[in-house]
């Protein structure tokens, strides 16, 4: 899919970097032992590869996650995404957050503008996932101008977008009863 070249051009681009687990398990199908040993590997892939990243969210593989997978994610991240969509207001499940496709192959403009609607009157937490971005995205992919229209349509509902690690290191600071740092929509 991608390079060491890419993911270093990627970081230094100031794009936020996850984790995705090393080899793709499923956490539905691995035992606890092999999912914890999928993740202490992937993350010393990335501090190998990007020293200074701080890595803060994981998105599981396939997601879907039974709880004894949940317990080890959160063990080493501060939020984790699956693929159920909701949007997430009040009490976050931080181990599994809820979250919508934005892939090309489902991109409904309509369905997206009632959606941000909705997130707005109910002040909620709406997190959208996609796979690749490319002239050529994979079926789980978007366009660049494919996300570019979803950013606008995002910004243009009033929606403040930010990466996932972003928004949870502002909310656990918080909760935390520490201000919060003013940001720019990006």
């Amino acid at each position: 899919m991608g390079t060491l070249e890419d993911l270093d051009r990627l970081y230094r681009a100031g794009h936020e970097i996850g984790s995705h687990g090393y080899a793709h398990i499923d956490a539905m199908a691995a035992p606890a032992t092999a999912y914890q040993t999928d993740l202490t590997r992937n993350a010393a892939f990335l501090k190998c590869h990007l020293p200074d990243a701080d890595i803060r969210s994981y998105a599981y593989p396939y997601g879907a996650a039974p709880l004894s997978a949940k317990r080890v994610a959160r063990a080493r991240h501060a939020a984790c995404r699956g693929v159920h969509p909701g949007l997430n207001v009040g009490s976050v499940d931080r181990g599994l957050v809820r979250a919508f496709p934005l892939e090309t192959v489902r991109f409904d403009p309509l369905a997206l503008r009632d959606l941000l609607k909705e997130a707005v009157r109910r002040k909620a937490w709406l997190v959208f996932y996609l796979h690749d971005v490319s002239d050529d995205p994979t079926r789980f992919g978007v366009t660049p101008d494919h996300l570019r229209r979803s950013i606008r349509a995002c910004l243009d509902a009033g929606c403040r977008v930010a990466p996932f690690g972003d928004v949870v290191a502002e909310a656990l600071t918080a909760a935390a009863g520490c201000p919060v740092p003013e940001r720019g929509a990006a």
